[in-house]
């Protein structure tokens, strides 16, 4: 935006008096001299404006700080360039104003990015867009979605607008994807080593002759390095001691020069599915709608109506072969991690939309969606205890008047308080790598969990209701 300010001279009356006569012949006389001249002053001035914009679009305005904030809060607009115009009129100021406009509509370019691909940024990668953001000028703004309760039945995903000068714009949105890619090239990693752990295990043996089982990533490193033919990782036991594995020898050389046994396990223990579960076909989805007088549905309306008083329309099983496999990995990496006592297995509740459960049924618990609602205690997926609070708040009605929540089977693990900072569990102690898996509101009583990772719940009862 241009804000263009006019300001008259002022001419003593007096001396445009005696001078009246004169000056109006040398207007008459110089018109065609006039336009041509202003012709020219206008396009050197339109170059001037644009040079000035550019400038002033990447000027830092009032940046006391830079310290990461949640970018699903933030809204900025830069100043607007302001131009002092002295013209012989007001012609002159409108055909200037309208030629700034064009500038400005050839440079400035506008792209819209989901929320969920700021959600994948860390701490850092938040802090750097924000920056560039403030330091190039560029606008940022939530578009939200519409309610639900209003009837509409294509809602889309809430979208962050970027405006700004092309080139400027278009260096924001390569560091968000830059990001993103980076986050989802992580997630598929860990979805592989998790996947390889479930049928070949590399362990160590200690001085006591115990045998210590591999992380995920050095287990994965060492199959790797067996399939290419190369001869030496380098890992850490559950001490953090690194070693240097000779991968066919079976051998591991500490630091001081030790050695130690080394061995590879490798299981065909197939998948193990619910027993509820119907034949699923060659099928990898299915959803199955149980019958009101079955024990499942029994036991299932049961916990829902304990809290929540509305009237069940319908209660539906989801059989998803990835996810149900993804799930077990988990369970599987925290039960040996944290023992039976401390797996934490339980049935929770999470509310949602009918738009959002083809995502959650057939893909994941969406992280997007975090901040919606609040973000009180962690930038994760939110579980309540009871049905009732889900619910309420987060299971906004179709077109129909039907709400919808997940009746989800939840892996809590070890737990402790969280915050809004928090976009993932923190560390238990000195060990960065031994995590809590959960966040809770209350330490003693929680009333909701908070989970960051994709494959610690599996939406288990789809219940639909009024």
């Amino acid at each position: 935006k241009s804000i263009i300010q006019t300001k008259n001279n002022t001419v003593d009356a007096e001396k445009a008096g005696r001078k009246e006569h004169r000056q109006e012949a040398a207007d008459t006389v110089n018109v065609g001299k006039n336009i041509y001249g202003m012709t020219l002053f206008i396009f050197a001035f339109l170059e001037k404006a644009k040079e000035k914009l550019q400038k002033q679009n990447r000027l830092s305005r009032s940046m006391a700080s830079l310290a990461p904030e949640s970018l699903t809060n933030i809204s900025f607009k830069p100043p607007p360039a302001e131009f002092t115009v002295i013209s012989c009129g007001p012609s002159v100021i409108q055909s200037l104003h309208k030629d700034l406009v064009q500038v400005l509509q050839k440079q400035i370019i506008e792209r819209k990015v989901g929320v969920a691909s700021f959600l994948r940024l860390n701490d850092m990668e938040e802090a750097a867009v924000l920056a560039k953001v403030k330091s190039l000028g560029i606008s940022l703004e939530l578009t939200q979605r519409q309610n639900a309760a209003a009837g509409n039945a294509t809602k889309e995903e809430d979208m962050y607008v970027l405006r700004g000068l092309n080139k400027d714009v278009l260096s924001v949105l390569e560091l968000i994807n830059q990001a993103v890619q980076n986050a989802l090239s992580e997630d598929l990693q860990a979805k592989e080593e998790a996947t390889l752990a479930l049928t070949v295990q590399w362990s160590i043996k200690d001085n006591d002759g115990s045998w210590h089982e591999l992380s995920l990533r050095d287990n994965y490193s060492l199959e790797e390095a067996q399939l290419d033919g190369q001869p030496f990782v380098d890992v850490l036991n559950v001490a953090g001691i690194k070693f240097r594995v000779d991968v066919g020898a079976k051998t591991a050389t500490d630091v001081s020069g030790q050695n130690y046994e080394v061995k590879r396990v490798e299981s065909e223990t197939a998948l193990e599915l619910p027993v509820q579960w119907e034949p699923m076909q060659d099928q990898v989805f299915k959803k199955v709608e149980l019958q009101r007088s079955s024990v499942e549905y029994q036991n299932v309306a049961s916990g829902f109506l304990k809290t929540a008083k509305y009237k069940i329309q319908k209660i539906e099983r989801i059989q998803n072969l990835y996810l149900w496999h993804a799930f077990s990995i988990c369970r599987q990496r925290i039960l040996s991690k944290n023992g039976v006592a401390n797996l934490g297995e339980y049935h929770l509740y999470h509310g949602t939309s009918a738009e959002s459960c083809h995502c959650i049924e057939r893909d994941r618990f969406d992280r997007s969606h975090a901040g919606k609602f609040g973000t009180l205690f962690g930038k994760g997926v939110y579980f309540a205890v009871a049905a009732d609070y889900s619910a309420r708040q987060f299971s906004p009605p179709d077109s129909s008047g039907y709400k919808r929540l997940y009746v989800a089977r939840v892996l809590t693990g070890y737990y402790t308080k969280g915050n809004s900072t928090m976009s993932a569990a923190p560390a238990r102690g000195p060990d960065p790598a031994d995590c809590f898996d959960s966040l809770v509101d209350n330490v003693q009583t929680p009333t909701m969990y908070v989970i960051f990772h994709d494959d610690q719940a599996y939406p288990e009862y789809q219940i639909t209701f009024v």
